[in-house]
């Protein structure tokens, strides 16, 4: 099943928005950028069929994440909810401009270096699972936004020891990209 957390309205960023990184409690800063879906439609208990026709439209978001943080528990949360953690645009793309969220290009630029080049079909769960598994727990109200994962490529995955891993750090600029959707900085 998907890994489920939640971020609160504090996280909510906009395009070209600043990320205050909470270096007090941890140093391990990553980006992640993600397919983000915006509800459309009060739903509850929607099958895989029906999901994308509950969806409003599409936009790009970047799940900032404190791995520190993220990694002293079990639960994700603490290490996701910061201010300004999620930033999401540059707009939304209505769902009829879309024909396929799961087969997107997706990019993540750190500084100008490609950090992420993949496709939303390299997503663990596809748009249409996660919808439904979501709406199978609780009820999902218009307006709600969903962020779906994220393909290989974020810094925590890297195959080099913690120690030496190359965390985001104060004045770096993370440039996210969807295919149809923009860039989101």
């Amino acid at each position: 099943a998907p890994p489920l957390f939640s971020k609160f309205v504090n996280a909510l960023n906009h395009h070209d928005g600043v990320v205050e990184l909470p270096t007090a409690v941890d140093r391990e800063f990553d980006y992640e950028t993600e397919l983000v879906i915006v509800f459309g439609k009060k739903c509850r208990n929607v099958s895989e069929g029906d999901a994308l026709s509950v969806v409003a439209g599409y936009c790009v978001g970047n799940d900032v994440s404190a791995r520190g943080l993220q990694n002293i528990t079990s639960q994700f949360m603490a290490g996701k909810m910061s201010d300004g953690f999620a930033p999401l645009g540059p707009w939304l793309a209505t769902r009829d401009l879309i024909q396929d969220p799961n087969n997107l290009r997706l990019q993540t630029r750190l500084n100008g270096e490609i950090r992420q080049d993949s496709n939303t079909s390299e997503m663990i769960f596809n748009c249409k699972k996660i919808i439904s598994y979501v709406a199978s727990i609780m009820t999902i109200e218009a307006g709600d936004i969903l962020f779906t994962g994220t393909p290989p490529g974020v810094i925590w995955g890297q195959k080099v020891p913690r120690e030496e891993r190359q965390w985001l750090k104060a004045g770096d600029r993370v440039v996210s990209s969807i295919e149809g959707l923009g860039e989101l900085a």
